[in-house]
């Protein structure tokens, strides 16, 4: 990122991970042939990082205030920076040769000059294979040190070796980690497991098998891919970090080869947890839930060919999540669940459910669930969701945010992050509202690529009586129309935003009121068969039962800088609905609205803000290609 890219690249690259819901980015301060960059680590237009070549005492102000642009524009796009300040695999030998004293003193240096951003974690290491040598250790940990000394408020980690290891393997690391960075080619859930239960110290996957990629055992396959995320999930893990061979050197034509099977899958992974209380799982190692069917554990060999089912369950028995990477049946024991259960299963492949006959079950005795044959793939590998009807949502849940813990504002003056990982909190209301009636619930798509003349989206929770649905309906022609929208709940949807069109794209906004509760799955037919369609439903509560709609306002346009029109005569402490399709991507939010999905792969918007103060609104948002904006208000 800082050797090889412009800083418009690079901001085309967040604004990219950005909109496939990625959170967090691994990037080397210092890089070299070792990791994609020159080999004397200067940038892509020839700045070294030190003005005294290999000399830790030399920094080059022109090199790190390119370093800061960079972790501004990441925070620009709600990124973290993992920041590796003297990365292993390519300048260990830097360290040494300067000694620890130096080595403490660049730290220092690193530590009170990016102590104020709010968006990093540092992160020492990489393939860090000499970390026993006390003479090396001694120069990479005391840059560690030289950081804590000046910058004893970000986290730190530490990446040690391949194949397979965790940061706290390293005794002398133990007093700089809060933060442990599991590392393996082989069953994720095997060094998660052992990092989750040897101490209280957050663990989060730092590095597995790549997407097109052969690490170890296996070719970076999305099925591949797909295990060792679930089962890093299931497994305690706080957070993941996905690689690709194209991404991570960013090798010529990267631009075209980012968005892939395996990234559009890491959404699909984030959809199924954040809107779930996922950081109160807890791993099912005793099978005391799944007590039949959980196949084999190993600690080693291929993922390809390992069977083992990974659940979890929360503590207060109102949710469960298994995986199993095979086809089979299993047998759960329900009695583990709360109240009756809400039991669906969700394909990993495409991020749809598919409701389980007899929902809601008794909350007794052994269950047999088999899953529905091969998912959207033709692999065996489906998620079984168990949930109560009372199962709360996540009060700080991000849909499409994503999978290493944290979110980071724009870097701005100020005490900088010292919390442990926690889910991302954009779903907040603004600190600076008015308090709100409503609140958001829960929100999926479906985004078919092919021509569809009828899409069904199904809800990820059972819905409570009395909410409020909200559709954003949108569709790649100027000329069809929408037939008929309904859902399996039967309830009745009215026009908020009618249908409106731009350059190529329409959408329109839909709405339902005092809805059903249940299970339930929204279906939207055409005049005919449309391209793209892009059904985003969202569940809001508090709304008003029998009238609750204001108003609505729709444009188009091409410019970078998307806006629906304004809507007048808003009171404080009303819903603000902004929805938008566009040919390019939408890269974030409008000022003071929370995103609720960027759609993958069509890079389309759902956004929402609590009204401040009574007045006039527009929802906003920046993008790529021609737009169609809308916005409506409810009670």
């Amino acid at each position: 990122m800082i050797g090889v890219l412009s800083e418009a690249d690079a901001e085309y690259f967040f604004a990219n991970r950005q909109a496939a819901g990625f959170n967090a980015q691994w990037i080397n301060l210092l890089c070299n042939t070792y990791t994609g960059c020159r080999a004397d680590g200067s940038t892509n237009d020839g700045v070294p990082p030190f003005t005294t070549q290999g000399d830790l005492s030399t920094p080059n102000e022109a090199y790190f205030s390119k370093v800061d642009h960079i972790v501004q524009l990441a925070a620009k796009h709600g990124q973290v920076v993992l920041l590796d300040p003297i990365e292993t695999g390519g300048w260990t030998n830097v360290a040494v040769a300067n000694g620890p004293t130096r080595a403490f003193n660049y730290g220092k240096y690193l530590g009170q000059r990016y102590k104020s951003f709010p968006n990093i974690i540092w992160m020492s290491g990489n393939d860090y294979q000499n970390w026993g040598d006390a003479t090396v250790d001694a120069s990479v940990r005391a840059v560690a040190t030289g950081i804590k000394e000046t910058d004893p408020n970000h986290l730190q980690t530490v990446e040690l070796n391949y194949q397979r290891s965790g940061s706290l393997d390293a005794g002398s690391w133990a007093p700089l980690v809060n933060l442990d960075a599991a590392y393996t080619y082989f069953p994720t859930y095997d060094q998660v497991l052992k990092e989750y239960n040897r101490s209280s110290v957050p663990v989060f996957m730092v590095e597995a098998n790549y997407e097109g990629e052969h690490n170890a055992a296996d070719q970076g396959t999305p099925q591949i891919l797909r295990r060792q995320e679930y089962w890093t999930l299931l497994s305690g893990a706080t957070g993941q970090l996905y690689g690709n061979r194209v991404s991570w050197p960013l090798l010529d034509g990267w631009k075209s080869g980012i968005d892939t099977p395996g990234s559009a899958q890491m959404k699909f992974v984030t959809n199924l947890f954040a809107p779930r209380q996922w950081y109160n799982l807890v791993p099912d190692q005793s099978h005391s839930l799944v007590t039949k069917g959980y196949g084999t554990y190993a600690d080693g060999g291929s993922l390809g060919l390992n069977d083992y089912l990974t659940a979890a369950r929360t503590s207060d028995g109102t949710l469960a999540i298994a995986y199993m990477p095979t086809a089979r049946t299993i047998s759960v024991d329900l009695s583990k669940l709360s109240g009756p259960v809400n039991a669906s299963w969700y394909d990993p492949a495409r991020g749809t459910y598919l409701a389980i006959s007899g929902s809601p079950l008794a909350n007794s005795g052994s269950h047999d669930f088999s899953p529905p044959g091969t998912n959207s793939d033709g692999d065996g590998d489906w998620v079984l969701v168990l949930e109560t009807a009372q199962a709360p949502a996540s009060a700080t849940s991000v849909p499409d945010s994503t999978v290493v813990p944290a979110a980071a504002p724009t870097p701005t003056p100020g005490p900088a992050s010292e919390a442990a990982p926690a889910p991302p909190a954009a779903a907040a209301i603004t600190a600076n509202a008015p308090s709100a009636a409503w609140g958001f619930v829960q929100v999926n798509n479906a985004v078919p690529q092919s021509a569809e003349s009828s899409v069904s989206v199904t809800y990820p929770r059972a819905q409570a009586q009395g909410d409020a649905n909200i559709l954003a309906i949108g569709w790649n022609d100027t000329s069809s129309t929408i037939a008929s929208v309904s859902d399996s709940a039967g309830n009745t949807y009215q026009v908020a935003a009618p249908t409106a069109r731009g350059d190529g794209v329409s959408q329109a906004i839909y709405y339902a009121s005092n809805i059903a509760g249940g299970a339930n799955t929204v279906t939207v037919s055409f005049s005919g068969a449309v391209p793209y369609a892009d059904i985003r439903i969202t569940e809001y509560s508090g709304l008003d039962r029998t009238n609750p709609f204001g108003a609505a306002a729709s444009a188009s346009g091409a410019d970078a800088q998307a806006s629906s029109g304004s809507v007048n005569g808003v009171a404080a402490g009303e819903l603000v609905f902004g929805a938008g399709i566009t040919t390019g991507a939408f890269a974030s939010g409008g000022a003071a609205f929370t995103v609720r999905t960027i759609t993958t792969p069509d890079g389309d918007i759902v956004e929402d803000q609590v009204a401040a103060s009574a007045g006039s609104y527009v929802a906003t948002g920046p993008v790529n290609g021609s737009w169609l904006m809308q916005v409506a208000t409810f009670h």
